[in-house]
This record gives structure tokens, C-alpha cells and sequence, in this order.
């Protein structure tokens, strides 16, 4: 998509060059009659620029709506990794099991991993056009979301070997929030923090009062996060160069769903990092309920 992009950017300015001649060629005459002969080339370079401008924007367009749908479906297809891997094993049970409870339990696994590919589609459409969707907010205990969302990780977790250090105050008062996107947002840090944390490192949840509201963080011995990378990560599409040797699919794109999913509950989502080798923090902070 790149080359096809700088191509076509090539060829734009070959045909913006042409036609700035054509109009210093054939046109002189009319520009001369109304500003005079001394204008003559900064008219055309003027007309030249707005149509240039109109075509890179209309190509920047293009390319972006093609990208996010490339993205869209790459996130889609990480996201529904976990329900389908348990839509396997549940199906795998039933084949080789005799066991009653196994059977019932295989499908209650099914019957849920189905709902939550529904869920994953309808949440990740929304997120990212915030304005096309209409969020359902209620009073919700945050704190329970947590640890459901971390209690999917039990296996990814034990097959890296991560120590994970879990502290989370049971006393926090009730948030209002969209439960099922805040749960996409825990998750997408959360499987950031497994994926870019080497086997047998570490992994930090806390949550916890502060001013208000309530501080989320999960803090990893990852890759970390340069100083040049800290303030474009929440932006779409952007990628550190070290991200991308990690995960070559990845399009950059889930913390930005993120971020903006956050901003519609009017809270606050940022991350800190002492640069590369050093690991990283990221931090969630919502308003209590009213």
C-alpha cells in the first residue's frame, strides 16, 4: 500500500507540474490583462497550489479509509483470538469426553465465547467512530470488571511465566461507565503489557482511590517505551520501531481505540516509561458515580 501510495504521489506532482506550465503557457495573456505582467507567475503557482492541495487531500483521504479498514480487521482478528481458542478446546472436549459435567461445561464455554465475538464486533465498530455509536452507561463496580477481565488471562499469564502482582481495593465506590467498552480498554493494556513482557518477567495491576476517582494501572518489565515514541502512542496507526520487530500485524490501533473510548467516559488515559529496556506504566483514571 505504501509504494502504491508514493507512486501516486509521484505522479501528482508530474501532472501538478504540467499543468503549472500549461497555465504559464496559455493563460499568461488573460493574467496579464487583469493584474498585469509582473504577476504572472505567482497567479499560476497560486491556482497550481489549490488544486494540488485539493488532490493530496483527496489521496490522504483515500489511503486512510483503506488503511483503517485494513487495521479494523487486524485488530478484530487479535481480538477474537481468545473466544475462538476456548470455541476449540470446548469442541475438542466434547469429541473426547464422556463426563456429563465436562459436556455441560465445553458448552457453556461455547455458548459464551459466541457471545463475546458478538460483543467484540459490536464494541471495536462503535470505538472506533465514537459518534456513529451510542454508549449505555451505568453505575457499575469497576474494580469487579478487573478481575473478570484478568481471570481470561490465567493461561497466557502461566505460559509466559509472568509473575503477576495483583492489588486492588474492594472499597472503591461505584463508576459510571459503558461496561462492556471499559472492558475492551482493560484488556487491550492488559494483553499489551503479556505481549510486549518477556517470558518470566513482571506485570503490576492497581487499582485503587485517588482524588474522586479511581486509578487504574498496569505497569510491565517490557520492552518500554522511548521518550520520542511517549507522546504519539495513543495516536492511530502510530508504531514504535520496536513494537513492530515485536508484532509485525499489529497496526497500531488499539490504544487509540482506547484513548478514545476513555474520553467518552471524561476520564483520563496516559502512560509513563523510563525509555527502552525499561518497561512502562499505564494509567486509568474515571470519575466516580454521582
Amino acid at each position: 500500500m505504501e509504494k502504491d501510495f508514493k507512486t501516486g504521489i509521484q505522479g501528482v506532482f508530474v501532472l501538478v507540474f504540467g499543468l503549472f506550465i500549461f497555465i504559464l503557457e496559455y493563460y499568461t495573456p488573460v493574467i496579464t490583462a487583469f493584474v498585469g505582467p509582473q504577476s504572472n507567475f505567482l497567479i499560476a503557482l497560486f491556482i497550481t497550489s489549490l488544486f494540488l492541495l485539493s488532490i493530496l487531500s483527496n489521496i490522504t483521504e483515500s489511503v486512510r479509509i483503506h488503511r483503517l479498514k485494513y487495521a479494523f480487521v487486524t485488530v478484530v482478528t487479535h481480538k477474537f483470538r481468545t473466544p475462538l481458542t476456548r470455541i476449540k478446546w470446548a469442541t475438542d472436549t466434547l469429541k473426547n469426553t464422556k463426563s456429563e459435567a465436562e459436556r455441560v461445561n465445553a458448552t457453556t464455554g461455547i455458548i459464551s465465547a459466541n457471545e463475546r465475538l458478538t460483543e467484540l464486533t459490536d464494541i471495536l465498530a462503535g470505538s472506533l467512530r465514537t459518534d456513529l455509536y451510542t454508549y449505555v452507561f451505568k453505575a457499575a463496580s469497576f474494580w469487579e470488571i478487573v478481575e473478570e477481565v484478568l481471570a481470561a488471562y490465567t493461561f497466557r499469564i502461566k505460559e509466559k511465566d509472568i509473575k503477576l502482582d495483583i492489588q486492588i481495593a474492594h472499597d472503591v465506590p461505584l463508576i459510571t461507565l459503558d461496561i462492556n467498552r471499559i472492558k475492551l480498554v482493560i484488556q487491550i493494556i492488559f494483553e499489551n503489557a503479556i505481549h510486549y513482557t518477556p517470558n518470566g518477567g513482571n506485570i503490576a495491576v492497581r487499582v485503587f482511590n485517588t482524588d474522586n476517582a479511581i486509578l487504574f494501572s498496569v505497569k510491565d518489565s517490557g520492552i518500554g517505551v522511548s521518550k520520542h515514541d511517549l507522546p504519539h502512542i495513543f495516536s492511530d496507526f502510530y508504531r514504535s520501531e520496536e513494537a513492530v520487530r515485536q508484532d509485525t500485524e499489529g497496526m497500531g490501533l488499539g490504544l487509540y481505540i482506547a484513548k478514545k473510548i476513555i474520553e467518552r467516559h471524561n476520564g483520563q488515559i496516559w502512560a509513563e516509561s523510563e525509555g527502552m529496556g525499561k518497561g512502562a506504566t499505564f494509567y486509568v483514571k474515571l470519575h466516580f458515580a454521582k
